[in-house]
């Protein structure tokens, strides 16, 4: 959840934060969006002792149904978690993740004044479009891009974000030397 530290530490600490890249953001600034509940769903799964066919129940669950057919790369992820250890290390942490927030305020948001660019993508239910959006519009200034679903294709997706970030650098270093030269 990288977006929501980074903000964190862009709005308690701005002397350190030059520029903000936010990709695939899952949280403005409210804890436990609706978002989250996949993870919630896993680590309620993973909060009681293994059982045989746990991962099919979920897959079978109306979260693992909805996340197949709309966020197959979150399905993927979510499913990792199943053999991941400790097991209840990790049902802690999707669980506290799934009903926490940022620690931060719209107003904050709203107060940034470094470049920032916004990037996500369709697909995602737990990084999904509208708050990469909506991310971008509390920001001054931010750039918002789009770019090509990682669930569709991954090296799509991997070159879109590189050109993005590019992007980014080249116009944020171009404005850092006009600014040296006014």
């Amino acid at each position: 959840m990288g977006s929501a530290l980074s903000l964190r530490i862009a709005c308690r600490e701005p002397g350190l934060v030059s520029g903000l890249v936010l990709v695939r953001p899952a949280w403005i600034a409210e804890p436990a969006p609706e978002n989250m509940a996949p993870n919630l769903v896993v680590g309620r799964f993973l909060s009681v002792p293994p059982v045989p066919g746990e991962r099919e129940a979920f897959l079978a669950c109306e979260t693992g149904r909805r996340l197949a057919a709309e966020a197959p790369d979150n399905l993927a992820s979510l499913l990792g978690f199943f053999q991941r250890e400790p097991r209840v290390v990790t049902a802690a942490l999707l669980t506290r993740i799934s009903v926490d927030g940022p620690g931060i305020t719209e107003s904050e948001l709203s107060a940034l004044t470094v470049p920032t660019l916004v990037i996500g993508h369709d697909d995602d239910i737990v990084h999904p479009w509208h708050q990469a959006q909506r991310l971008a519009a509390v920001i001054p200034g931010a750039r918002l891009a789009k770019i090509p679903s990682k669930a569709r294709s991954k090296p799509a997706y991997e070159d879109a974000l590189r050109s993005e970030l590019r992007r980014f650098i080249k116009e944020t270093s171009d404005a850092t030397s006009r600014n040296r030269l006014v």
